[in-house]
């Protein structure tokens, strides 16, 4: 998800993991998911080593013992029970009477978006490698209920944690680095299980760079995504007034001006093959608008990558800080944009307050 407006809440003295009403601001981040080999056919990149990490092994050591080529919900909860904390993990699977891709280190990043890490594993009937590039790194330390303790890779600056918890209530805290690397108190009365996440400014905007799931205490709940992610598919618009009706949130106008910038991002998107809000200096959200003619009070933005819309806005749905966006009471506006190139479908959900047409 992602919102270009500044205005974030100050981080306290004593930050305290918890939830205790609705959002307050908006943010950017980034919706990175799992790709197929087959969508990989994009512009290469130079050849780069990754780093060997245990975690990505063994995942994909467990995925392996699928019947056939895991699906992205497999992947995310190999990766948990694993005790990963990475996000944006890609997945290449191989049968064993396929040739493995002998380009596939093209494909990791040049080393802008973090630290490049992979875990391979392999069988008689396929193998499987997963690839991510780390940007951040989150771990629950010390006793119950825990501190949170993350910090960040060469290249992030500005850290924010999304929070939902087990009812799907949302909150963003913006510690200092300094206190991020200290550790952050977990409250006693957060809800649980909840879902964190761990956002940062990168080279391409705002997105999330690591994720702890805190499971359920004796006798509660179970996935804090079960909860309140219901996936169920259908149009990108139509998911959006459910998902904002069901939190109590106004309804959002649709924009042709904002239906337009999206439109075209969209289509970069898929056309790069880069998830990214800034595909090129000087072209966050707010600017793509600012040289639309279009002025606003605030702008946000969600992007995505996946095999459908569908699948996109199920990501927008999992993820607390993209629904943090999609949920930010005081957008106005909305302009939905969808791209298709092979395989892939693009997804960017542009929000606004008040935008209005003041010329090029």
């Amino acid at each position: 998800m992602v919102t270009h407006s500044h205005s974030v809440r100050s981080p306290q003295r004593s930050p305290r993991l918890r939830v205790t009403g609705g959002p307050r601001g908006a943010l950017w981040a980034l919706c990175l998911l799992p790709l197929a080999a087959s969508a990989w056919a994009d512009a290469a990149r130079q050849d780069v080593e990754c780093r060997d990490d245990a975690q990505l092994s063994q995942a994909a050591a467990e995925l392996l013992l699928e019947a056939a080529e895991p699906a992205p919900s497999a992947l995310e909860a190999a990766l948990r029970r694993a005790g990963s904390d990475l996000v944006g993990v890609k997945l290449l699977y191989v049968p064993a009477a396929a040739d493995e891709p002998s380009d596939w280190r093209r494909k990791l990043d040049d080393g802008r978006h973090g630290t490049p890490v992979c875990g391979r594993a392999s069988g008689e009937r396929a193998s499987v490698l997963l690839y991510a590039s780390r940007g951040g790194s989150l771990e629950v330390v010390g006793p119950e209920p825990g501190r949170l303790r993350g910090s960040l890779e060469a290249g992030f600056s500005r850290p924010q944690l999304i929070i939902a918890n087990a009812s799907g209530q949302l909150e963003r805290l913006a510690p200092s680095l300094q206190q991020l690397r200290r550790g952050i108190p977990i409250a006693a009365e957060l809800e649980r299980p909840a879902r964190i996440q761990l956002l940062a400014a990168g080279p391409d905007g705002p997105r999330p760079v690591a994720e702890r799931l805190l499971p359920a205490l004796e006798g509660q709940g179970v996935d804090p995504a079960q909860s309140w992610f219901h996936g169920e598919g259908g149009d990108p618009h139509d998911r959006l007034e459910q998902l904002r009706s069901a939190a109590g949130r106004s309804p959002l106008r649709s924009n042709r001006l904002l239906e337009d910038v999206a439109r075209k991002h969209a289509k970069s998107v898929c056309d790069s093959g880069r998830v990214a809000h800034q595909l090129e200096a000087g072209g966050d959200p707010e600017q793509r608008l600012r040289a639309a003619g279009i002025r606003a009070r605030r702008v946000g933005e969600t992007v995505a990558r996946a095999g459908s819309a569908a699948a996109a806005f199920d990501a927008f749905e999992r993820s607390p800080s993209h629904r943090l966006t999609l949920l930010e009471p005081d957008f106005t506006d909305v302009g939905i944009g969808q791209a298709q190139r092979g395989d892939r479908s693009c997804l960017v959900v542009l929000t606004a307050t008040w935008p209005h047409y003041v010329g090029r």
